[in-house]
């Protein structure tokens, strides 16, 4: 049975340039249609939990990032293998412990967006890195020098801070 939101996580997921490939237990045939039918271009059926695991770590020794999300006792041993690992509040316990991300939500659409999000959280960390490592090479040889007075130094420090904390922000104010 398919989500409803399932075919918007994967047109996102293909406007964010992702590979999505479902892992699962039931038969090889049953998988190929349900794949086929909701577009997935890459699925693996039959599946035992360490046969998911090993898929994940050949993905990983070619230097791909995993994402796994899952929801059952059988996801387990997959959701501690990958890189990062997501499931709905309701899973199993097991599944639950597993997990670096829980979805309080029941939609798929919230890996999307939390990738997207992700993504524009080390874009800003870089940013506020530069800008740091920038106004220390201006500023502190400056003030070393003695070109610049206790009070504008101070005032430098605490207006490099409001920007950097200004910086943060913009990831609340684009949604």
């Amino acid at each position: 049975c398919a989500r409803p939101d399932l075919g918007s996580f994967l047109a996102d997921a293909r406007r964010q340039s992702l590979r999505v490939t479902l892992h699962s237990g039931d038969t090889l045939d049953a998988v190929e249609r349900f794949a086929m039918a909701h577009g997935f271009e890459a699925w693996h059926g039959a599946q035992n939990p360490l046969e998911k695991l090993e898929t994940l770590k050949v993905a990983q020794s070619k230097g791909q990032t995993t994402l796994m999300f899952g929801d059952g006792i059988n996801d387990s041993v997959a959701l501690t293998g990958a890189d990062v690992s997501v499931r709905f509040a309701g899973a199993s316990d097991i599944a639950q412990s597993a997990s670096d991300v829980v979805l309080t939500r029941p939609d798929i659409t919230l890996v999307t967006q939390l990738i997207r999000f992700s993504r524009a959280t080390r874009a800003l960390i870089a940013q506020n890195l530069a800008f740091a490592t920038l106004y220390n090479i201006v500023t502190v040889p400056l003030a070393l020098a003695g070109f610049l007075t206790l009070a504008i130094a101070a005032l430098l420090t605490s207006s490099s801070s409001i920007i950097v904390l200004a910086n943060g922000f913009r990831l609340r104010w684009q949604g």
